[in-house]
């Protein structure tokens, strides 16, 4: 019997002049869904 599964959309859009640093992206964002044990799909665009 599968578990009932809950999905959730967040989408964040964010402007700058400079370029993103993307190890400050993955600590705020992708570290506390791997530490709440949520698999995520994550993509910059």
């Amino acid at each position: 019997m599968q578990d009932d599964l809950m999905t959730i959309r967040i989408e964040v859009q964010a402007n700058t002049q400079d370029k993103f640093d993307l190890n400050s992206i993955h600590n705020a964002i992708e570290e506390r869904l791997d530490e709440m044990d949520i698999q995520a799909s994550t993509r910059l665009e």
